[in-house]
């Protein structure tokens, strides 16, 4: 069975593009946009007290957590 995930020449690409005829049908939402606000008593920012982050985690994954083989299967999927 072969599945045509194109959609032929249309644009495929663009949030609900299936039956606008390719035009972008985004819409922003105005609850979303940001705007400056008003805030009393004490604000600061904190560096998180755990290590979790988007890089350490993959690499004590990578050479604490796997073996080899999984090591290997991990590089050919990368390359």
């Amino acid at each position: 069975m072969r599945v045509d995930g194109n959609q032929g020449s249309a644009p495929n690409y663009e949030p609900n593009s299936m039956g606008s005829g390719g035009r972008n049908t985004f819409l922003f939402n105005k609850d979303a946009r940001y705007e400056p606000y008003r805030i009393t008593g004490l604000v600061a920012r904190h560096k998180p007290n755990h290590p979790n982050d988007d890089f350490s985690q993959p690499g004590v994954l990578f050479r604490k957590v796997m073996d080899e083989a999984a090591r290997q299967a991990t590089i050919k999927n990368l390359a």
